[in-house]
């Protein structure tokens, strides 16, 4: 985890999480939620679709989900929240797993990893996700907002505004990984979304 997230402790009875899971990684993540509900209803939570009910907002972009190498995997850890995935490979879905483990997915994030580092002796699959962990309060808070879009290559256009909001906002990077000798894909995913669903789920334990 890029960053650690203390959460006020929650003194009333609601117990109520909105998640929402966005997947820009290529791979098939609808199982995901179920795991999360399961996962959080252990830490005596619920999984509410209804936004003003909840006390707590999870929000989940899974990344990257595949074969990749240790120092990009380190280094997209250290980069935190919303920064480029560099040299980080994807491997093949858990569907599709079953054809060609071996096989080397989309190349995602700002650069390309060379042929040679692509060789992996020691195979070594990671999963990487920005989340945001929101808590609600009781009062108002004042958001800023910055954006920075380009406009061209050499210029760019800044906005900032700000809005009032009853939410407190987290921001943090989760990195889990699973490495040995000739590991598969379908053996490590599980693994990795395993690692991924409890680390996360443990923020609001």
């Amino acid at each position: 985890m890029s960053n650690s997230i203390f959460l006020e402790p929650n003194i009333d009875s609601n117990n109520k999480v909105y998640l929402q899971i966005h997947d820009t990684s290529g791979q098939e993540q609808s199982h995901l939620k179920d795991a999360f509900t399961n996962k959080l209803s252990e830490h005596g939570l619920q999984i509410t679709e209804n936004l003003e009910a909840a006390h707590y907002m999870l929000q989940i972009n899974v990344l990257q989900l595949g074969k990749n190498l240790p120092q990009y995997a380190q280094k997209s850890l250290k980069s935190g929240y919303g920064t480029a995935i560099e040299g980080a490979w994807i491997g093949k879905s858990i569907a599709k797993s079953k054809k060609s483990t071996e096989s080397l997915g989309s190349v995602v994030g700002a650069s390309i990893a060379t042929a040679a580092s692509a060789m992996l002796d020691d195979a070594m699959y990671s999963a990487i996700a920005d989340v945001q962990v929101s808590e609600r309060i009781d009062g108002e808070a004042t958001e800023t907002i910055k954006s920075s879009l380009a406009q061209g290559k050499s210029t760019k256009q800044e906005i900032r505004f700000k809005r009032k909001t009853t939410w407190l906002k987290y921001q943090t990077r989760v990195v889990t990984s699973a490495a040995r000798i000739n590991l598969k894909y379908h053996t490590a995913a599980p693994i990795l979304y395993e690692q991924l669903v409890t680390s996360i789920s443990g923020i609001l334990n």
